[in-house]
């Protein structure tokens, strides 16, 4: 749902505020807060037991991340190919690779 909301004085601009696109950000955020989220984290480093992109071993990691290969399950997601297991620094290459696509 999209609301406008305007203001009295006739030289501003309204303002719209996409309530859905809000709502799918706070899910998300409640979500990889979860338990369900945390579950499916652990399960995914088991299997991989290390980075996924330079095969660094768990035990050499400090920060492990897992990291989203497709949203289109968020929630649902398949552990075995929906996401996967990286060190914080492939990650880190991962999602500068991916805001300079958009961009």
């Amino acid at each position: 749902m999209t609301v406008i909301v305007s203001s009295k004085s006739s030289s501003a601009s309204p303002i719209i505020f996409n309530w859905s696109i809000h709502l799918k950000q706070y899910k998300y955020k409640d979500y990889m807060r979860s338990e369900q989220w945390k579950a499916k984290k652990q399960e995914r480093i088991a299997i991989d037991k290390g980075c996924c992109m330079c095969g660094r071993p768990l035990d050499k990691i400090k920060s492990v991340q897992v990291h989203h290969i497709t949203y289109k399950n968020l929630g649902n997601e398949n552990v075995l190919t929906d996401i996967c297991t990286l060190c914080g620094s492939c990650y880190k290459k991962t999602h500068n690779y991916y805001n300079c696509k958009r961009a």
